[in-house]
This record gives C-alpha cells, sequence and structure tokens, in this order.
C-alpha cells in the first residue's frame, strides 16, 4: 500500500453508469478499510491525485469484480503516448495506476 492508509484516503468510484451499484462498491470498500466519508463518485473532468484510489466496476458491462487501484503519478495530457492496454478515460487517461486488489461483487 501506499503512505496514504486506506482510512484517510480518498477513493474515486468508477461505475460505469450503473448507480444502483454505488452502495454495495462503498460497503465492500469499508470492509477494507477505507472510510465512506472520502469516497466519491469519479468525474470524467477531473482525476484524482497521487496517493489517493480509484475502484472501478469490471467488467463494466456485466461487473463481476471491483479493480481496486492506486494513483501513482500524474502524467503530462498531452505528448505522452498511452498504453495500447489503457482503458481510462477523459481526465483519467492522465493519471499512472497501480492495481491493489480485485474484490468481488
Amino acid at each position: 500500500m501506499s503512505a496514504t492508509s486506506p482510512e484517510n484516503a480518498i477513493v474515486h468510484i468508477i461505475v460505469h453508469g450503473r448507480m444502483a451499484l454505488f452502495d454495495k462498491v462503498k460497503e465492500l470498500l469499508g470492509k477494507k478499510g477505507f472510510d465512506a466519508q472520502k469516497m466519491r463518485l469519479a468525474s470524467l473532468e477531473e482525476a484524482g491525485k497521487t496517493g489517493e484510489y480509484v475502484a472501478m466496476l469490471w467488467p463494466p458491462w456485466d461487473p463481476k469484480e471491483i479493480i481496486l487501484s492506486e494513483i501513482t503519478e500524474l502524467e503530462e495530457p498531452f505528448g505522452q503516448k498511452q498504453p495500447a492496454t489503457s482503458m481510462a478515460m477523459g481526465a483519467w487517461s492522465t493519471v499512472g495506476q497501480r492495481e491493489i486488489s480485485r474484490i468481488d461483487l
């Protein structure tokens, strides 16, 4: 884990429009030690900061798990090529992520 402990970290949650699962994701992350008060719905306009976390339902069309990642670095939005495997959209394409764990729904 990072220097930021889970209970103090902000977690950005990506639900791919499946708002009915937002509370379930919060509940499961709470069991992993994250503070529900610091969980928020992710935005395409603004990504998280280094040391924060992102939790994403996966796969988007039929979620079976939550992929929990730490935001590792902010990249320049222009002039840097994204890897072929990048799934990030919007502002999230400018941050590096390191997968921490996968949590079954």
